[in-house]
């Protein structure tokens, strides 16, 4: 059955305050402001089976995206959802970002809710961000507040610190970037490190984000990748590793899951307009269990077939995914994928005993607003089955 949670005196002052904030950066910009730039979706699906267990039948949200500038002096950017009540969320009303920023001195800052993604860290802030640029040492980039959950509701992150330092160089694809940021959790402070590479030399590019656990002194996450293109063929050598918590994968599942070391060896090739081919050996690190496999995928304009071969130990396995994407006529588009025992993780792949399939159509009746059905079915060794289905819609203003 559906629980619901009885609202303290500070968290009715807090939802208040949001809630008054919002308003009246609602009414400033109705005034003072420029044309805004808004955007919505809105979305009912079945939940997933996993979910069944919370009595929840239908999930629905809706997203609106709103950013808006005040004479080139200030701007103002949020994303902000309502949704039903579910597992996760116990309140209706979440704030993903909302952030007033301005230039001074050439320089940014930001006040508010604050949404820090790039190649080392995944987080939100309830603080200020100051970015100082240089004419030629870089950026430095200081955050500081409190971690926060998008969930008003949601005191797990409540008068957690927060602080993050980092220095970055060079310019999109070419550039360094050095981070060291402090975290605050029930079992006290966590200190992190990070680097980040993306550098082209002689013809060979060089690219990777390592992260480590100061406190731990262990690799939170490390990627590499080192690849040459020679002529219509692009070689690469790389390495991943990563520590998930079970939420990042599958949001029911509590415990951590960790992939083990993985080094890649791809070859891409385009043989014409349409038509290319991508292979990629991998060989899985284990103190337990080692396993070698092999990923071929030809894609045809928006056709893919890919097969799987592999062995665990002394195990064989062979895995197929086929998907496709195409514009069925002007208005109407559709795709789906069908998998077996071919399971993908973020970027890895690996034959394992699985199968999925997934489908969807699109209606685009003019450039502002489009509409897509979809439903997905999955099963496999991390967890029994997950299935959901539903309709989306995206509208911008």
């Amino acid at each position: 059955m559906m629980k619901y949670h009885l609202l303290n005196r500070s968290e009715i002052k807090l939802h208040r305050l949001y809630t008054v904030f919002i308003t009246i950066i609602l009414f400033i910009g109705y005034i003072y402001g420029g044309q805004p730039v808004i955007s919505i979706s809105s979305s009912v699906i079945t939940p997933r089976l996993r979910a069944l267990e919370a009595d929840e039948t239908i999930h629905w949200r809706t997203l609106l995206n709103y950013r808006q500038s005040f004479n080139n002096r200030f701007e103002i950017k949020s994303l902000i959802e309502f949704g039903s009540e579910n597992y996760r969320f116990e309140n209706p009303f979440r704030i993903h970002q909302l952030v007033v920023q301005t230039d001074l001195l050439g320089h940014k800052i930001k006040l508010g809710r604050i949404a820090k993604w790039n190649r080392m860290l995944n987080t939100r802030v309830d603080g200020v961000e100051i970015v100082l640029d240089t004419e030629n040492f870089g950026s430095f980039d200081f955050v500081g507040g409190f971690d926060v959950s998008t969930d008003l509701d949601n005191s797990d992150f409540a008068d957690k610190n927060f602080f993050m330092a980092s220095w970055d160089h060079g310019e999109l694809g070419r550039n360094v970037s050095l981070a060291y940021w402090v975290k605050e959790s029930a079992q006290g402070y966590s200190y992190f490190t990070g680097l980040s590479l993306n550098k082209k030399l002689k013809g060979i590019r060089f690219s990777g984000t390592l992260n480590f656990n100061l406190d731990e002194n262990r690799i939170q996450y490390t990627r590499a990748r080192i690849s040459k293109k020679i002529g219509s063929h692009s070689v690469s050598a790389g390495y991943r590793q990563k520590r998930y918590n079970g939420i990042e994968v599958y949001p029911w599942s509590k415990e951590k899951i960790e992939l083990d070391p993985t080094g890649m060896f791809s070859l891409y090739s385009r043989m014409g307009k349409k038509l290319s081919w991508y292979n990629q050996y991998a060989h899985r690190f284990s103190d337990n269990s080692e396993l070698d496999y092999l990923k071929s995928t030809i894609q045809y304009d928006t056709y893919q077939v890919s097969i799987l071969v592999g062995k665990q130990d002394e195990t064989s396995i062979v895995g197929v995914l086929i998907g496709v994407s195409r514009l069925a006529f002007h208005q109407f588009s559709y795709g789906g994928s069908v998998a077996y025992n071919a399971l993908e993780v973020g970027d890895i792949a690996e034959p394992r005993n699985s199968s999925g399939l997934y489908g969807w159509i699109s209606w685009k009746p003019n450039p502002k607003i489009k509409v897509k059905l979809f439903g997905r079915f999955s099963s496999n060794t991390y967890y029994k089955q997950d299935g959901r289905g539903g309709l989306s819609v995206y509208v911008t203003i």
